[in-house]
Parts: structure tokens; C-alpha cells; sequence
């Protein structure tokens, strides 16, 4: 499974909807959710590992406007979509590249280092969770789904999804703290949003064929696909895992 070759593929297609779709607005409100437990001092520096288009790292540079926000990614394809569609945002730049490298090259500490949708995509995430929990100085904020992993998740380049709590325990041997975890989703982004959309993934075989991702965006749809996630599914009940770790002292 080559996961850069995958998206590499993908970006174009994939920027807009990643920046607008239902599912990444609600992921920005669970993002603000744990960061507002966040003490981050001005010109503190964040990393955001595998930032693909950017959106989510500019969801952070937002909530801390006073950081200076750092996207990191291996694809070019990624980063020039997010120096696209962010070039606006002053506090916000992107590199391709080593997280690691980028990282200790910055004038400003890193207080803060990011990883959304990323360790599923990776053969060994405890080793990535050992890297990046050396180069923070402070927090880790990261977001996987768990649960039961659908047979789609393939063609995006999963290889899990990992267990409630797992992350948790192996975040505390690396010696960081839990400041807070959400399970969020259910019902309706897991089981039925999950697997309507295995249902139909499936039947296309895409995953099989040229790991191609069709995608469609309605915007009156993902306005209420929106609304049903944000309220009226819960923060603490599902497969949709958001944590925020805190460095022992």
C-alpha cells in the first residue's frame, strides 16, 4: 500500500471538498472543542504532521492567532493546494517535507505538535507517536477513527483502526498526560454515515480498480449533513477519537 501515491492522486481533486465538507466543519468544531483546554503563549510554534491540503491547520492557526502554525507534508501535490488556498493567513505556513527536521530548524519552541487522520495511514504509528512526542514541547493533539474498520478505509490507505484507549496508554508510556479525549460520531457518523458509505464505496470497487475517490459536493446537503453531526450526535459516544496530551513536568 503506497498512502503517498494514494493521495498524491487525490489532492486536486479532494482540496475544496477537504476545506468544505460536512465532515471536516465537524472535525474543526471537535479540534476547538480540546484546544480551548490549551495554555499556548504568544509566538508559541505548532507543527501540523501530514496537513495533505491544509484546512485543518489553518483551523489552528484561527484558535491561536497569536502562534505561529507550521503544515508539514511528504506530498507536494498537498502543499501547493494548501499554499493555494491559505496564502491569506498570516500565521500559517507549509513545508514539504520531515516534520522532525522542519521542526528543530524553527526559531520559535514547539509547543504544540498535530497529527489528524494520520496514524492510520501508518504501518508503525507508535514509533511516529515516539518522534513527534520527542519534538513537541508541550502538547500533542491527535485524531484517528477507531472501531470497526470498513472495507473502504482500504482504498484511502488505512491500515486500522485502532482500539478505545490505545492511543491513551501509549501516549502515557511516552510520558505525556491525557488533558482530554473525545469518542464522538454516534449514531450517525458511526455506525450509519460509516457505513452507507462502505455500501456504496464497495459496490464501486474503486479501492480495487486505481484507488481513484469519487467525490460529489452539495453544499445545501453538507449544511445539514453538518448540523446532524455537530448536534445531534454525541461528543463522548462513538468511533471519531480527538485527544489532547499534556508533557509531564
Amino acid at each position: 500500500m503506497d498512502n503517498q501515491q494514494i493521495w498524491d492522486k487525490n489532492w486536486e481533486q479532494l482540496g475544496r471538498y477537504s476545506i468544505e465538507s460536512a465532515g471536516n466543519r465537524w472535525a474543526a468544531y471537535l479540534i476547538r472543542k480540546l484546544c480551548r483546554k490549551c495554555d499556548m503563549p504568544a509566538g508559541a510554534g505548532i507543527i501540523d504532521v501530514g496537513c495533505g491540503v491544509g484546512n485543518k491547520s489553518a483551523v489552528l492557526a484561527d484558535i491561536f492567532p497569536d502562534c505561529k502554525v507550521c503544515g508539514v507534508d511528504f506530498s507536494s501535490q498537498g502543499i501547493d493546494c494548501a499554499k493555494r488556498f491559505f496564502s491569506d493567513v498570516k500565521n500559517l505556513r507549509f513545508e514539504c517535507g520531515d516534520a522532525r527536521e522542519i521542526g528543530h530548524s524553527t526559531d520559535e519552541p514547539v509547543t504544540m505538535v498535530s497529527a489528524f487522520e494520520l496514524i492510520e495511514h501508518l504501518e508503525d504509528w507508535k514509533s511516529f507517536l515516539t518522534e513527534i512526542c520527542e519534538l513537541s514541547d508541550k502538547y500533542v493533539l491527535l485524531s484517528t477513527p477507531t472501531g470497526r474498520m470498513r472495507e473502504y478505509e482500504i482504498g484511502l490507505g488505512h491500515y486500522r483502526n485502532n482500539k478505545k484507549g490505545e492511543v491513551e496508554a501509549y501516549m502515557e508510556s511516552q510520558g505525556y498526560k491525557t488533558v482530554d479525549v473525545l469518542y464522538a460520531g454516534f449514531p450517525f457518523w458511526s455506525p450509519i454515515t460509516r457505513d452507507v458509505y462502505n455500501m456504496v464505496n464497495t459496490s464501486r470497487k474503486h479501492a480495487e480498480s486505481d484507488n481513484g475517490m469519487e467525490v460529489s459536493y452539495n453544499p445545501l446537503i453538507h449544511k445539514i449533513t453538518y448540523f446532524v453531526y455537530r448536534y445531534l450526535t454525541f461528543d463522548r459516544i462513538g468511533d471519531q477519537f480527538v485527544g489532547l496530551f499534556e508533557r509531564n513536568r
